[in-house]
C-alpha cells in the first residue's frame, strides 16, 4: 500500500520507536526532555540529527512524511517506497487496460484526482452526454463508480479546474464567477466557498492547477476570459491567502486547458531539473472555445515557486490542448496521452530522462481529448476517465454524443 501521506494515516510510518511519548516507560522518568536518544515527535530540537525522524522544524521534531525530502520512516529512497510512492524503476512497462466498472454518465472536461485520505480516483463536473454541465462529485475505487453527491451546490462550470490539498485534505475547485476567480473545497463532507484574503485572480477559466506539497501552495496558472484575452500569470492560494500574480521575464507563453496539463514532480523524480517543481505540458493559445489546427503547442516548462524553466520544445512533434498529463512514480516516467489540435489525437507517450518523450503505444487510448487522468496511489495504477471523440460516438444530444464513458487502467504486469 502507498499512502503517499504518512501525517495522516501512520505520522511516524512503520519505526516503532518513534511513538510518541507518554511518560510512562522507565527510561524516561524524570527526564524533562520527553525521552532520551532521538528526539520524537513534539520534542525540542537544534538539528534533524536530534529527531527519530531526522526532521526539525521552528526547534520542535515532526513526523516524517513523503514530501520532507529525508529518507526516514520505512523508506526505501528519499521519499519513495514504504508507505510512499514507489521509487522509480525505469525497467518497468505499463499496458493500458479497460476497466469493467461503468460510470452512468458519458463525461466530457471531467475534473479528476486522487484523494490521498479516501484512496480513490475522484472526478467533479464535467458535461454529460446529453449535453448538461453537471454539479456532482464521483469517485472510484478500481472496482465501481459511487456518486457522491449531485447536485453539489458549487454550480454549473465546464471550465472549471480541480486539485487536492494534502496538507489540509480538501478538494479544491477552482471557478471564475462574480468577474473574479474562486474557489470551492470540499472537506469530505460539505462544500464552502473560500474566503481567502489576497489579490484573487480576474475572471478566467480553463486554468491549470495542481498542488505543491513542499510549499504547501495550489498554483494556479494562465485561461484566458473566454473572449479575448489569454494569461501567462501564476497565482498561489494557502488555503488563506491569494498570493501573486508572478509574471517572471522568462515564462511560458499565454495559454489554457480544459484538461488542465499541469503536475507536481517529487524529489525521486530522475530528471533534476524537475524535481519538487510544477510542470506544465501543451494546451492552446486559441481564443475559440473549439480550437482549430495549428493552434495548440507543444513544449514542456517547470516552475520552482518564482522561476520558470522551459525543458523542451516541440516536445512530441504533435502540438496538443486538451490532453491527459500525469507523472508516474513507479516508472520515474511522465504519462502523456490523447489530446485536441483540430482533431482527436490518438496514443500514448511518455517521458522518460534523459531521452525525452517517445511513443509508448500510437493507437492506446483511441482518439479522443478533454478526459481526466490521475495516478492511483494505493493500487499503483493510472486511471483514465471520459472525454470526447469519434470512438465514442451513441446516444445523446449535441457535441455530448460524442463524449466517452469508458475508464482505462495503465497497469503493470
Amino acid at each position: 500500500m502507498h499512502s503517499l501521506w504518512k501525517v495522516a494515516l501512520d505520522p511516524l510510518g512503520t519505526n516503532d520507536a518513534a511513538t510518541p511519548d507518554t511518560g510512562s516507560s522507565d527510561s524516561d522518568a524524570g527526564n524533562d526532555g520527553g525521552s532520551i536518544g532521538p528526539g520524537k515527535v513534539g520534542d525540542p530540537c537544534g538539528d534533524p540529527s536530534e529527531c527519530d525522524s531526522l526532521v526539525c522544524e521552528n526547534n520542535l521534531c515532526v513526523a516524517a512524511t513523503c514530501f520532507d525530502q529525508v529518507q526516514n520512516g520505512n523508506e526505501g529512497g528519499v521519499d519513495c517506497d514504504g508507505d510512499c510512492a514507489p521509487c522509480p524503476d525505469n525497467n518497468l512497462t505499463r499496458s493500458w487496460q479497460t476497466s469493467s466498472a461503468t460510470h452512468p454518465l458519458r463525461l466530457a472536461v471531467p475534473k479528476t484526482v486522487y484523494h490521498e485520505t479516501r484512496q480513490t480516483i475522484m472526478v467533479y463536473g464535467g458535461v454529460d452526454q446529453n449535453d448538461n454541465i453537471r454539479d456532482a462529485l464521483w469517485e472510484y475505487d478500481g472496482n465501481s463508480w459511487t456518486n457522491l453527491c449531485d447536485p453539489c451546490g458549487v454550480g454549473t462550470y465546464t471550465d472549471a479546474t480541480m486539485t487536492y490539498d494534502r496538507t489540509r485534505d480538501v478538494l479544491e475547485v477552482f471557478i471564475n464567477d462574480g468577474g473574479t476567480g474562486r474557489i470551492w473545497e470540499w472537506d469530505g463532507n460539505s462544500w464552502q466557498l473560500a474566503t481567502p484574503n489576497g489579490n484573487a485572480p480576474s475572471f478566467r477559466a480553463s486554468v491549470y492547477m495542481a498542488y505543491d506539497p513542499i510549499r504547501q501552495r495550489t498554483v494556479v496558472f494562465g485561461g484566458w476570459n473566454g473572449f479575448d484575452t489569454l494569461y501567462d500569470e501564476v497565482f498561489e492560494y494557502d488555503g488563506s491567502a491569494w498570493y501573486g500574480p508572478f509574471t517572471p521575464a522568462t515564462r511560458p507563453s499565454a495559454r489554457w486547458d480544459d484538461s488542465n496539463s499541469m503536475v507536481f514532480m517529487p524529489i525521486a523524480m530522475p530528471n533534476p531539473d524537475l524535481r519538487n517543481k510544477m510542470v506544465v505540458y501543451g494546451g492552446t493559445f486559441s481564443l475559440s472555445y473549439v480550437p482549430g489546427p495549428g493552434e495548440a503547442l507543444d513544449d514542456m516548462w517547470a516552475w520552482n515557486g518564482s522561476s520558470w524553466m522551459q525543458i523542451c520544445t516541440n516536445c512530441t512533434g504533435t502540438p496538443r490542448g486538451f490532453a491527459h498529463f500525469v507523472y508516474d512514480p513507479a516508472t520515474g516516467r511522465i504519462v502523456l496521452s490523447n489530446g485536441w489540435d483540430g482533431y482527436e489525437i490518438a496514443g500514448t507517450w511518455e517521458y522518460e530522462y534523459p531521452i525525452g518523450f517517445s511513443i509508448s503505444n500510437a493507437l492506446f487510448p483511441d482518439a479522443r481529448d478533454s478526459g481526466g487522468i490521475a495516478y492511483d496511489a494505493l493500487r499503483n495504477v493510472i486511471v483514465q476517465y471520459g472525454g470526447n471523440g469519434d470512438p465514442c460516438l451513441g446516444s445523446g444530444a449535441g457535441n455530448g454524443q460524442w463524449n466517452c464513458g469508458e475508464t482505462f487502467e495503465f497497469t503493470l504486469p
